[in-house]
């Protein structure tokens, strides 16, 4: 399921929002569950692919962005990413008038002018992809430190995935591996998701987490492990657990 952001430019900000690319599935690796996965974007560098300077900078603006866009419409954010109704989402957040064109004083249009320095943009984002970014921002923005997890905490929530894509059943599997990474490990989660975006601390905390998402995995089942398959099932897993309200 993919949705687009279409402005007037002729400047690509998707190369901004989604730097790097999935991993292919390779042999052993659960397919429907690593193709739903690549469905969520690919806001994270993989973990065997040199950092440059250009990482860096490229990361830190699609953080200044969400940080921006959850600011300034927080509410409108977390009833969006509360609903499954993805395309009237996008509508409402963009303040998409008649014509089909996004009003000029949208949070997303002032966010991108304002902290990404694009006064006109083009802009191919996915849905997952966007999701992602605004449930790591929900659940930042809430909690200033690693929040406590419950006694009686259950390993698995019953809940929607935080994006359904194509194969449901996979993007199922993949919300209860978010879940049971939390669960497992909700120190090293929180550090992970308050990392920079390409940094050597990001992959540092991604291996951290190595030892509960492996044990997450059912038997029978496998999926690829690399630092942005981490980082997302981070984000969703603490979204799910402790962010997942409408103001």
């Amino acid at each position: 399921m993919r949705s687009e952001l279409h402005l007037l430019s002729v400047v690509t900000f998707g190369i901004l929002l989604a730097a790097g690319s999935v991993n292919a599935a390779t042999p052993g690796v659960d397919t429907n569950a690593q193709r739903e996965h690549s469905e969520r974007g690919s806001m994270y560098r993989h973990s065997e692919t040199p950092i440059t300077a250009t990482d860096v900078a490229t990361s830190e603006v699609r953080k200044r962005f969400a940080t921006c866009v959850y600011r300034l419409g927080g509410s409108d954010v977390d009833e969006y990413l509360a609903s499954q109704d993805y395309s009237n989402g996008w509508a409402k957040l963009m303040r998409i008038r008649a014509g089909g064109m996004p009003a000029s004083n949208s949070v997303l249009v002032r966010c991108l002018g304002r902290e990404a320095g694009l006064d006109e943009m083009r802009g191919n984002v996915s849905t997952p992809t966007f999701r992602v970014m605004m449930a790591e921002e929900a659940y930042l923005s809430r909690f200033d430190s690693v929040p406590s997890l419950p006694s009686d905490a259950p390993e698995v929530l019953t809940r929607v995935p935080l994006t359904v894509g194509t194969d449901p059943q996979a993007s199922t599997y993949l919300a209860a591996v978010a879940d049971c990474l939390v669960y497992r490990n909700v120190q090293g989660a929180d550090a992970l998701v308050r990392t920079k975006s390409g940094s050597p601390e990001e992959r540092v905390a991604a291996v951290s987490l190595a030892s509960a998402f492996g044990s997450c995995l059912p038997k029978e089942r496998t999926l690829k492990n690399n630092t942005q398959t981490m980082r997302s099932l981070a984000v969703e897993g603490l979204w799910a657990r402790y962010a997942r309200t409408v103001h």
